[in-house]
């Protein structure tokens, strides 16, 4: 029930977002599965299962759309996934440099100890880029593997799960712990 998840049910309004799936294509454009009853018809053609998102121009028996970017979305439109063949240290360096690099840790020091300066730090970046471990290793290993450690790479180490009473704190809990805390930081 995010904004680019709507149930099914809620039907298509004029001016709304909706990510979709190409499902076919004509000589008028591209027939767009965008989880309603009918596809909405783009008048671009576009390749076949392509993902993309589209603006309701018009509604009803024969819905139209837009392609648009997801810059022209005015509010969150989930998440988005890059495959880069650099190692953790050397991604965070080269390409995140204008951003408030914050790692995740036990070893960190507890985040509500750090929110005025976080806060602070925020209001002076263009953005925020969170590091998080994986299921088999946390940031302080993957990062030692390349001879550098979080302090070399992020503004902040935090630990928001402190006293957590297990070796490890799975990353998807990890992540709602972190983003729970720090929505209430940027509000």
């Amino acid at each position: 029930r995010t904004p680019h998840h709507l149930p099914r049910a809620e039907g298509l309004r004029v001016g709304e977002f909706r990510e979709g799936l190409v499902v076919r294509v004509t000589d008028k454009g591209s027939l767009v599965d965008v989880g309603v009853d009918r596809p909405v018809l783009v008048p671009l053609r576009r390749p076949l299962l392509e993902r993309v998102t589209v603006k309701i121009t018009r509604a009803g028996g024969r819905p139209t759309g837009s392609i648009v970017g997801r810059d022209d979305v005015p509010y969150y439109w989930g998440y988005s996934v890059r495959v880069a063949r650099l190692p953790l240290g050397e991604l965070v360096r080269r390409e995140m440099g204008d951003l408030l690099i914050v790692s995740t840790s036990r070893y960190g020091r507890v985040i509500t100890d750090l929110l005025d300066e976080m806060r602070s730090a925020l209001s002076r970046s263009r953005g925020v880029a969170v590091l998080f471990g994986s299921p088999r290793e946390g940031l302080f290993e993957i990062l030692y593997r390349e001879g550098a450690s979080p302090a070399d790479i992020s503004d902040f180490t935090v630990n928001v799960v402190p006293h957590q009473g297990t070796r490890t704190v799975r990353t998807e809990e990890a992540i709602y712990a972190f983003f729970s805390i720090f929505n209430a930081l940027v509000r």
